[in-house]
């Protein structure tokens, strides 16, 4: 994932070896070149033998408990299999930050192609600020 995020334009650290005591952050990451919002990201990366294992919406809450005391803008879970309904609708309710990406997205990134539409899901296409004033996003 490391490299994958490198290839986006981003730098990114491991916070320590598999299995070793990370306080539930896997990854570090920031924009590799000065840039005009400058953001600091997190990352847990989720890999399961079984490829029928959803990730949980527990998965969600842990990280987004675990990013919280720190200033991370960004967070990311990364799964080789994919998430649960509910861990969709909590990341999408309640974790605003952060964004869960599953195989079909790593499959993606493998090929660099950063930009697909997926990468877009959770944008609306516009937001209602008020009643009458509406703004078109994309």
């Amino acid at each position: 994932m490391c490299d994958r995020l490198f290839a986006m334009g981003l730098d990114a650290r491991r916070t320590g070896n598999v299995n070793q005591k990370d306080g539930g952050i896997d990854i570090v990451f920031w924009p590799r070149s000065p840039s005009t919002f400058p953001f600091l990201g997190a990352a847990q990366i989720k890999h399961h033998e079984r490829l029928k294992r959803q990730e949980p919406a527990s998965t969600v809450r842990d990280f987004a408990g675990a990013i919280a005391p720190h200033s991370f803008n960004a967070g990311l879970i990364v799964t080789n299999t994919s998430s649960s309904a509910d861990a969709e609708w909590f990341a999408r309710e309640h974790a605003k930050l952060i964004r869960l990406r599953d195989f079909a997205d790593v499959r993606r990134w493998l090929t660099n192609n950063f930009t697909a539409e997926a990468e877009w899901r959770e944008i609306p296409r516009s937001i209602e600020l008020c009643p009458g004033t509406v703004i078109r996003i994309r």
